[in-house]
């Protein structure tokens, strides 16, 4: 609590929030850009809660390379889980996407996170309250017991291999006014000339875009799209990305 004033004799008081854990917290897979699982790879996770106010400042509790290493190892399935995580935001190969995440000396790139439970796709991956009382109805087996969140993390060998960490907004009604010319801002890196659209069953939606290579602002045309999930896909000088479509969450969701 920054600049928190102790006064002689005189009452002062902070509100504490109590967020329940869930024992089971987050189960989460390491694939490939083709959905193949990659198995043997230790992934850097941090998040919770933050140590500082300063928002540049990006330390939290807790943090799998902090004080020492404890990164978890993907199983033969390509998969692995943590337990008792504190209900918050969790970042996934550092602030960049490409800090600590590999297989021996192979380093890997997070080209994107995809949450199973959420309504904005991408990293940070939330970690909900886990209230007993009211369990959630939707769990994701792993190892004989039920997780509360799942995530899917697609990884790349290739430093310029296009990398998405987030897009906004994450859904457009087709009642909108600027349902045929709806604008979104996609952001992340390798994004330079990266060719933008969604796909939806055989329908693909191609973007208009410009910008950096961190943040490319685009405008598609989503009149004809039908109620439902999209996929993502983005196409770069690096190689191809493509998100699946629910479960995992992979682009923007049309609402009616």
């Amino acid at each position: 609590y920054a600049n928190q004033k102790i006064l002689v004799q005189q009452s002062s008081f902070v509100t504490l929030t109590i967020k329940p854990e869930g024992q089971y917290s987050l189960v989460f897979e390491a694939t490939d850009p083709g959905g193949n699982p990659i198995a043997g790879m230790k992934v850097y996770v941090k998040g919770g809660y933050k140590k500082y106010t300063n928002t540049s400042d990006t330390s939290y509790y807790y943090d799998t390379m902090s004080p020492t290493d404890t990164r978890p190892a993907m199983d033969a399935g390509g998969l692995a889980s943590l337990q008792n995580l504190v209900p918050g935001t969790y970042i996934f190969c550092g602030d960049d996407a490409a800090t600590s995440c590999a297989v021996g000396s192979t380093k890997y790139y997070l080209a994107a996170a995809v949450p199973y439970t959420s309504n904005n796709p991408f990293n940070p991956i939330a970690v909900p309250i886990y209230d007993p009382s009211n369990p959630p109805t939707t769990t994701y087996a792993y190892s004989g017991n039920n997780y509360i969140q799942k995530v899917r993390l697609i990884f790349s060998t290739s430093s310029t291999f296009p990398r998405v960490s987030g897009i906004s907004p994450g859904s457009e009604s087709l009642a909108a006014a600027d349902v045929s010319n709806f604008a979104f801002t996609l952001t992340g890196a390798n994004l330079s000339s990266a060719s933008v659209a969604f796909l939806q069953g055989s329908n693909t939606f191609t973007a208009t875009c410009s910008g950096t290579g961190t943040q490319q602002n685009c405008t598609v045309n989503l009149s004809s799209a039908s109620a439902g999930n999209t996929q993502l896909q983005v196409v770069g000088s690096g190689g191809t990305l493509t998100l699946p479509v629910a479960p995992p969450i992979g682009g923007i969701i049309v609402t009616p």
